[in-house]
């Protein structure tokens, strides 16, 4: 995860994009057909484009096009610095010293006629000899960037302004001979710009993939330029970027603010906000309490607060929603290295599930930082709203953590060969996951006015800690069976159905409350396409498959018996020995002394008493995942 060349090369191309992006860098050109702006916009919006395409070129096309445009800077302040310290030069010499001829022909005559230059010819020559070398080091830079050799008739012509001088005493004469000495400069810009087109012409993904790419695979090939242009990489080192400029501007700064309701069409970036002299006038007075709760974070007994240097510096960091991203990016760093020591602590068998906690909680907080409007929100709303923000993270964080804990606890705990030692660690961790969750339904729920904030982040930690218990008590199950009972605990197979069945049901009853109150907020609170899509989506996923597939499950063990009996038995001794295997589900031999046999449609063989414990999961075969059973038989039942 460290950072290459390239990544530097594509920085500046993200800094200008965020400045477009939160109005640091706007056009305010009115356009004569349209008097409202839009036309500024427009500009804006090309802009934002071309740094797309820019950002999406090879390294080598980045490099080259920085090089072209630090020349053609320095050749522009090269006109400038002539039409003005020129034209000074010019003017004094000429206009205020009332000489008619030009400055070459009182040297020569001079000279010819031995006599002493005068002080104001010979200050003037030192000012035609400063111009001359100056103009020749200037070309001799642009040389050097645009990566051409010298050439003797075009520094002649670039330092033409500074001979200009000392041979005409007429302006428009010596305007005319700057303009032209940049001929050659503008020759070798055209070059130049020729030669990076192609690169520019198109998108990495395009010049990669073609267009058949976007027309077919349009996410892959996004998804190859996002790998290929390291953006993840890109915005960590924009995030250490605004981490430094944020430090420098906040730091020993006033950073005190008022809780007045400021104009939202405005710029609302903290350097607006704490460091323009012209920013928007407060509009409407509002009260701490009026704003969800937020005295609970701030004092409300005082009109102005001051934000500490920390908190400064989270509102600097999420003030767009590029600097959002980037801070999800580096927060993906830490995850991932969390998920793999996490992983490696309680002995998992899939590391790929612990790096990916990294990139979850990465999207969740970008997710979030969106749904909530986090970059337009002045920056006191905006510190209160991570503060909310981070305790849903961390729920989810939780969430995922006993995903990757539960399945390690599912694997060891029927296998009494493990010693005990290796079950330690996952349950101190499942302890852990015990105790947060319920220790922040305690907080919430004792400290808390009700707000939605407080009952989305109670219900889902709540789902947290039922999770939790339904582990640790089907695996307290499965370790009783493995180890102190000879032949296996009677009814095991109830006990683990009706815990995971009531599991369940809390947890389908937590995503209701859950979807409730999303619903609120989306009608009476904050109402955005984002939080639309992500309604519909937990509705879909936490609910109508979670209610589908407990329905499914119940209908399973409901009628078990009547649908293996559908099955044909087996006879131990009908069996052909080059078939005679062991039982996919428990491994053991097809022996009479290991129960009964039968054979799906998919002709595979499995125990009876196994078989009833997989329909209780599932209906297709553990072998090749086909139905267990007909249809005539799932619509009879």
């Amino acid at each position: 995860m460290g950072f290459i060349k390239a990544d530097l090369l594509r920085l500046p191309i993200l800094v200008a994009f965020d400045g477009i992006l939160s109005d640091r860098i706007s056009i305010q050109y009115v356009g004569v057909w349209e008097p409202d702006g839009y036309t500024g916009y427009m500009i804006n919006v090309i802009l934002g484009i071309l740094c797309i395409c820019v950002f999406t070129c090879e390294p080598g096309i980045i490099s080259k096009l920085y090089r072209l445009l630090a020349a053609v800077t320095l050749s522009l302040a090269a006109i400038g610095w002539n039409f003005s310290t020129i034209n000074v030069i010019h003017g004094h010499y000429y206009g205020e010293q009332n000489h008619t001829q030009p400055a070459i022909s009182i040297i020569m005559k001079n000279m010819w006629n031995n006599e002493m230059l005068v002080p104001s010819e010979l200050d003037f020559t030192a000012k035609v000899a400063l111009c001359f070398a100056a103009l020749q080091v200037c070309h001799w830079l642009i040389l050097v960037l645009l990566d051409e050799a010298l050439s003797p008739l075009s520094a002649i012509l670039y330092t033409s302004p500074a001979w200009s001088l000392m041979l005409t005493d007429s302006t428009w004469i010596l305007n005319f001979v700057i303009l032209i000495s940049e001929l050659p400069v503008l020759i070798l810009f055209v070059k130049k710009a020729d030669e990076i087109r192609p690169g520019l012409a198109h998108l990495f993904f395009l010049r990669r993939n073609g267009y058949e790419a976007v027309l077919d695979d349009f996410i892959t090939a996004i998804q190859d330029t996002w790998v290929e242009c390291r953006v993840p990489s890109v915005l960590r080192l924009f995030f250490i970027y605004r981490c430094i400029l944020g430090m420098l501007s906040l730091y020993g700064q006033d950073r005190s603010f008022t809780t007045d309701e400021y104009d939202p069409s405005a710029n609302s970036g903290l350097y607006y906000f704490f460091f323009s002299s012209d920013h928007p006038k407060p509009i409407q007075s509002q009260y701490w309490e009026d704003w969800d709760g937020i005295e609970g974070y701030f004092d409300s007994r005082k009109d102005s607060k001051n934000l500490t240097l920390l908190e400064g510096m989270c509102a600097m960091l999420t003030e767009s929603l590029l600097s959002s991203f980037s801070v999800g990016a580096a927060m993906s760093v830490i995850g991932f290295y969390a998920g793999t020591v996490l992983h490696e602590f309680i002995g998992g068998n899939d590391l790929a599930q612990g790096e990916a906690l990294g990139m979850m909680s990465s999207i969740l907080f970008c997710l979030l930082a969106i749904q909530t409007r986090l970059s337009v929100l002045p920056p006191w709303k905006r510190i209160v709203r991570l503060y909310r923000n981070s305790f849903l993270l961390l729920s989810a964080i939780l969430h995922f953590c006993l995903d990757i804990v539960h399945p390690v606890l599912m694997t060891i705990s029927p296998q009494s060969h493990i010693p005990l030692r290796k079950h330690v660690n996952p349950l101190l961790i499942c302890l852990i996951l015990l105790a947060l969750p319920s220790g922040m339904c305690y907080w919430l729920l004792t400290t808390k006015r009700l707000s939605t904030w407080m009952i989305a982040l109670t219900a889902f930690n709540l789902e947290l800690v039922v999770k939790v218990l339904s582990t640790l008590m089907v695996y307290a199950l499965y370790v009783m069976d493995s180890r102190y009972h000879a032949n296996g605990i009677i009814n095991l197979d109830d006990y683990v159905f009706w815990i995971r069945s009531i599991s369940h049901v809390i947890e389908f009853i937590c995503g209701l409350v859950m979807f409730i109150n999303g619903a609120y907020i989306l009608m009476f609170e904050s109402s955005n396409w984002l939080r639309a899509v992500m309604m519909t989506m937990h509705a879909y996923v936490n609910i109508y498959r979670t209610f589908r597939e407990g329905i499914k499950t119940f209908n399973n063990r409901r009628f078990v018996n009547s649908k293996i009996s559908s099955l044909a038995v087996v006879d131990v001794d009908d069996i052909p020995e080059q078939d005679r295997d062991v039982c996919s589900i428990c491994y053991q031999d097809f022996i009479l002394e290991h129960g009964e046999i039968r054979k799906t449609r998919c002709r595979h063989m499995f125990h009876t008493h196994c078989l009833r414990k997989w329909i209780f999961i599932q209906d297709t075969c553990p072998m090749c995942d086909r139905p267990l059973f007909n249809s005539e038989t799932n619509k009879q039942d």
